[in-house]
């Protein structure tokens, strides 16, 4: 009676619990640096709960590898007990996804981060409808149908110097993002070297730059007035990464003076 829980036994040799740490999160990245068949390892791993002496380090493992932690977030959202925690399980799948495909710096392609963003909304949408109160004929008639808050904890950078901040990320601004990357695919010389999609503050110096010369102008087959209509597009569209403080406010004009400047 009374007898708690036994005492852990003890290590076999010095540094064994902090070495077999490190063994896990080098099996993980190994895993990864496997390509596609390692990361299915993962995720069968993760889903089937096959490793639970790994669970913690997977946990966190996870969150730094979103392409394979908003899979598991879906996993766990059909499997949800209940709508509201299935509702949670998606926005995790959607923070995820944004969270990647709005990133600013790295290597990320055109077309993958428009997938990203896609897949983002999709769930965002999701966990929205899993968790809404119903919606009845008589609410349609009274006015617009509600729509999805946006999902909180999205870390992304927000100006040109790539200054990160947490931020709540709405559809409309995923929208607004997956159009300036749908610019970057049309335009392939906005795009970073290799075809990297490029942040907001580049598409608008590379835009304003052809603008200045008719020279690249016939180059790339646009015309000035195509160019600044764009880069009025950029500055309007990224304008919600800047934020509302008086540092936000006077970066957005900046930018709307720069093309007001390039159209003179």
């Amino acid at each position: 009676e009374g007898r708690g829980a036994p005492p852990a036994a003890p290590p076999l040799y010095a540094g064994e619990y902090e070495s077999e740490a490190g063994f896990g999160a080098e099996l993980l990245q190994a895993y990864v640096e496997q390509g596609p068949n390692g990361c299915a390892a993962i995720f069968r791993a993760s889903v089937a709960d096959d490793c639970p002496a790994l669970e913690d380090e997977l946990a966190e493992f996870l969150q730094r590898h979103p392409r394979l932690s908003w899979i598991k977030h879906v996993h766990d959202a059909a499997l949800a007990p209940s709508d509201a925690s299935a509702a949670a399980s998606l926005t995790g799948a959607a923070r995820a996804l944004y969270g990647w495909g709005l990133a600013a710096g790295g290597d990320g392609g055109v077309l993958d981060r428009k997938v990203m963003l896609s897949l983002g909304k999709l769930c965002h949408h999701a966990a929205f409808l899993r968790d809404a109160p119903p919606h009845s004929d008589d609410d349609v008639a009274a006015g617009p149908a509600p729509t999805a808050p946006p999902v909180p904890g999205v870390l992304l950078a927000v100006d040109a110097s790539e200054r990160e901040e947490w931020r709540a990320v709405g559809v409309a601004a995923a929208d607004d993002e997956h159009y300036l990357l749908r610019m970057q695919e049309k335009l392939p010389w906005l795009c970073k070297a290799g075809g990297a999609a490029a942040p907001a503050e580049a598409l608008l110096e590379s835009l304003l730059a052809t603008a200045a010369s008719p020279a690249l102008c016939a180059e790339r087959h646009v015309s000035q007035e195509e160019v600044l209509k764009l880069s009025l597009d950029v500055a309007h569209k990224s304008a919600w990464r800047l934020g509302d403080s008086a540092r936000g406010r006077a970066a957005r004009s900046e930018r709307l003076v720069r093309v007001l400047a390039a159209a003179a």
